[in-house]
């Protein structure tokens, strides 16, 4: 007979139980405890937890669980109070397997040690993936186990879906394109007679015209220019010759004979004196008589002065008053000559205007019906491309259909194998339907969190011993807890069933 032990947890110091009979004892003598030590031996945690609770740790004490199948075998767990934990497969003929970490755990112990055997052992542990995201968790678990190609059929689905409503979009979008291109092309006009000249005929006469139309511009600007500068010259001319009436004579007297005589006969200097000035006592000036030598000097360089005087005039220097009245009459005549206007040497040639420019109405005409049958064939173009694209859009949308139906129908190949898996369930009164996120389940036709207890709990168990069918471990030990809560359980129970009774 199958065996569990239990030492050093929750309440249970030393606890050998028969798996093949059912447990009867009163609350709090721990029925529950026990399936937490199953779990923790088997799957490594608690029965709803990743680890046993530490409330189920009892101080100071090895914690120790050991199961023997009928077989001899034996798989054993011990964790010491300082913290070692060793876990064993024993063999019927003394072979030891041991294992450090869960994951080396699960490669000893095979299938019974995975999350789909826990579903199976654990009262309720599969009620809590239907729970989660409307049962996603639990059909993903059912479809890994039924069907593993579902996956990849649903993801191919939903590409083909995908694909089509691309496919669609692109293909309205072409429609659409297709519409504004037709509707551009009524706007348009086609080819119209262009007249005799071809098109580059007509460019290079509008050219041409362009160029003479810039050619006159410049000649005018020319002309323009040369009436000003006429205008200018004129001016000139006149003001020239008002200056020339206003005429100033030159002095007789040199510029530079009149100017030395006023340097050389002013008394505010140390210059000798020459005794001729004009209203000077030379009796009162005392320089002369001072410095004969100095007047003789003055009287050679006076000499030369004379020499230079223009012809008839008086052969010594001028009185000190006629140079002054000579550098004032030189002051007057260089005003004079600064006021000079400028004449230019010569007027250019009046410039011609052409005006034999041809006339490039004709010419423009050409051109835009030219264009115009240019932009016409270019629309048609386009309305030409834009049909091409609606029908391979359109064929598009038709292969994406296509992929779409064929998908589904692997789909639906798929669902009716799934029916066919799941059937099995009826017998115990469940029926679990698939949706593409998540899954529903009844019990007798009610859902089942509309259920009462009892039948929870008999749902509970049905749906545990299909699931071990299912995941083809028959040995398993299937618990159920507060049994005496349901009338709805069998008076047979399969094998492998573990009653836990209140008494």
């Amino acid at each position: 007979m199958p065996t569990l032990t239990a030492r050093g947890i929750g309440p249970h110091t030393d606890t050998t139980v028969d798996l093949a009979q059912p447990i009867i004892a009163p609350s709090g003598w721990g029925k529950t405890t026990l399936i937490h030590a199953w779990c923790w031996l088997i799957h490594g945690g608690g029965a709803y937890t990743r680890s046993l609770p530490s409330h189920l740790y009892r101080d100071g004490e090895t914690t120790e669980v050991i199961y023997r199948a009928d077989s001899g075998v034996r798989i054993e767990r011990r964790r010491t109070a300082r913290g070692s934990d060793t876990r064993q497969l024993v063999l019927a003929d003394g072979t030891v397997r041991a294992a450090r970490s869960q994951a080396e755990w699960e490669g000893v112990l095979g299938a019974i040690a995975t999350e789909d055997a826990a579903l199976a052992v654990v009262p309720r542990r599969w009620i809590g993936l239907l729970s989660q995201l409307r049962g996603g968790p639990l059909r993903d678990a059912i479809l890994a186990r039924l069907d593993p190609g579902e996956a990849a059929r649903r993801e191919r689905r939903q590409r083909a879906e995908e694909a089509r409503r691309v496919a669609k979009l692109a293909h309205q979008g072409a429609c659409e394109v297709l519409a504004r291109a037709r509707e551009r092309l009524t706007e348009s006009t086609p080819d119209e007679d262009g007249g005799g000249m071809t098109l580059a005929e007509a460019k290079a006469a509008v050219t041409e015209w362009r160029l003479r139309q810039e050619q006159r511009r410049e000649a005018q600007r020319a002309h323009q220019a040369w009436t000003q500068a006429r205008a200018a010259a004129q001016r000139a001319a006149a003001a020239h010759a008002a200056w020339t009436a206003d005429g100033v004579d030159e002095p007789t007297i040199p510029r530079d004979v009149a100017r030395w005589v006023v340097e050389t006969h002013t008394h505010a200097e140390a210059r000798p004196c020459s005794r001729a000035c004009a209203g000077v006592d030379a009796a009162l000036c005392g320089r002369a008589a001072g410095d004969p030598a100095a007047l003789a000097a003055w009287e050679d360089e006076a000499a030369v002065i004379a020499g230079r005087k223009p012809k008839g005039a008086a052969r010594k220097p001028p009185t000190i008053a006629d140079a002054r009245s000579a550098l004032a009459a030189w002051g007057r005549y260089d005003a004079w000559t600064a006021r000079e206007p400028r004449v230019p040497d010569a007027v250019p040639p009046e410039p011609t205007i052409p005006d034999d420019i041809p006339d490039p109405t004709e010419a423009r005409r050409v051109i835009a019906a030219r264009e115009a049958a240019a932009v016409y064939a270019d629309r048609a173009q386009a309305v030409a491309d834009a049909e091409a694209r609606v029908e391979r859009t359109a064929e598009g949308v038709a292969a994406a259909e296509a992929e779409v139906s064929e998908a589904r129908t692997s789909d639906a190949a798929g669902a009716a194998v799934m029916e066919a898996a799941v059937a099995g369930l009826s017998e115990h009164g469940l029926d679990l339907h698939l949706t593409d996120d998540g899954c529903d389940v009844t019990y007798r036709g009610v859902p089942l969190y509309h259920c009462s207890t009892g039948e929870q709990i008999a749902a509970d168990m049905g749906w545990r011993m299909w699931w071990r069918g299912v995941i083809r471990q028959p040995r398993l030990p299937v618990w159920v807890d507060e049994a005496q809560s349901s009338t709805l359980l069998p008076a047979a129970l399969p094998a492998g069933v573990v009653m836990l009774l209140t008494r």
